[in-house]
């Protein structure tokens, strides 16, 4: 998911209150999300083996995966999971939370990856969720699309790095 903008991107972005440690961020969003899951919904989150900083600010990233983790709530009424997880290189970091729901329909995804009006699914939405969301990570140079899987719906969220390094925790 490397591009050349992204690259640019995160060189000019400096760590600070516009930006997020990703690792411990998303752990913090699991546990404060945990309650508010239905009993038949688990949700899994990885442990951080890096430390990165990510160039956007706590209210967008949480907007998004509140958008995100919502659509996947609701398209599990049956149950299911959700499982976070992320990756990172010196350049950018890719969030993707993964639903074992019955998937987007085929042309929202198509609607969405190129970039057309996206209708909504659900009785008396209006389609905006997925349009606010590409509109705060297009603010900081990130992107993000939907990747139907055998076993549900992968949203791959890429965020440019604040800083252009990444460390090992211990």
């Amino acid at each position: 998911m490397h591009s050349r903008h992204g690259a640019a991107t995160s060189l000019l972005m400096p760590a600070n209150s516009d930006s997020v440690e990703l690792g411990a961020f998303l752990r913090q969003y699991a546990a404060a999300a945990l309650p508010r899951l239905p009993a038949n919904i688990s949700l899994s989150v990885p442990e951080a083996r890096t430390a990165v900083r990510v160039a956007i600010d706590v209210p967008a990233l949480a907007a998004v995966l509140d958008n995100l983790m919502t659509n996947a709530i609701e398209a599990l009424p049956q149950g299911g999971s959700i499982a976070l997880a992320w990756t990172a290189d010196k350049y950018e970091a890719v969030v993707e939370i993964m639903d074992s729901g019955p998937g987007v329909p085929p042309d929202v995804v198509t609607a969405l990856n190129s970039g057309q009006r996206i209708g909504s699914t659900k009785p008396g939405g209006n389609g905006l969720g997925l349009l606010g969301v590409r509109s705060l990570l297009s603010r900081v140079g990130g992107q993000f699309h939907a990747a139907p899987t055998a076993s549900g719906t992968a949203w791959p969220i890429a965020l440019p790095v604040a800083m252009a390094t990444t460390s090992e925790l211990p």
